[in-house]
């Protein structure tokens, strides 16, 4: 089973071609270009250096947020024209949970994406059992450690995401040495392909795939603040 993955929750965002559940090809993007400039480029390159035809993906696998709302929408567009193209399903993903699965040692982990304003993204998971514990949501990053913290004091903990570079002397202080902080993470994209993999049957028709903004976009919000 063919699966292709597209991440676009950031301004470089990644491309993944997996058979089952292992990633054969992976790319990041070039984040002095848009995505609208790259897409469906990127993916085409990476079928076509893997000798792997569009017409051979058996499932179109996306993130769909929180992260870049222009970079999500060209994402889902992408991925939603393509398996409507193919007659194939699509099976989105959670960016938070994309996070959480990326190599590390804590038994829990806090996806933590920066969601620029001041606020984060953020959702808790325990690693073994991919289960999340907490989340998604957004908000002020004090207030969510502070909610938080009876389940991020319990066991091990990765903090994951590039949330974590503007807030690492507040994660420091509140979460203490144990915690591994970690604002670099690889490419999601080869994760979102496993987890697309290891959910193959819930895959849903591409009209049926819905962005994950977890706050309401700035358009709305500034209509509001007019009103």
């Amino acid at each position: 089973m063919w699966v292709l993955a597209l991440d676009t929750s950031t301004r470089a965002g990644s491309v993944a071609l997996a058979r089952g559940g292992d990633v054969v090809a992976a790319a990041s993007g070039d984040p002095s270009r848009t995505h609208g400039e790259r897409l469906p480029g990127d993916l085409l390159a990476l079928a076509g250096d893997a000798g792997v035809a569009l017409s051979r993906i058996d499932l179109f696998a996306v993130s769909r947020g929180p992260g870049s709302f222009t970079g999500l929408r060209v994402g889902l567009a992408t991925i939603q024209a393509l398996a409507l193209a193919h007659r194939r399903s699509v099976l989105p993903v959670s960016t938070l949970e994309a996070l959480a699965h990326t190599p590390g040692r804590g038994e829990l982990v806090l996806a933590w994406m920066d969601g620029h304003r001041g606020d984060v993204f953020a959702a808790l998971y325990e690693r073994a059992a991919a289960r999340r514990l907490a989340g998604p949501r957004a908000g002020d990053p004090s207030e969510i450690l502070e909610s938080w913290a009876a389940d991020l004091g319990a066991r091990k903990l990765d903090v994951v995401g590039d949330g974590v570079t503007a807030t690492r002397a507040l994660l420091a202080r509140r979460l203490g040495r144990a915690a591994v902080l970690v604002d670099d993470p690889p490419p999601l994209a080869p994760a979102i392909a496993r987890i697309a993999f290891q959910r193959r049957d819930l895959g849903i028709a591409p009209h049926a795939v819905q962005p994950l903004y977890v706050r309401r976009p700035d358009a709305v919000l500034a209509r509001e603040r007019g009103s």
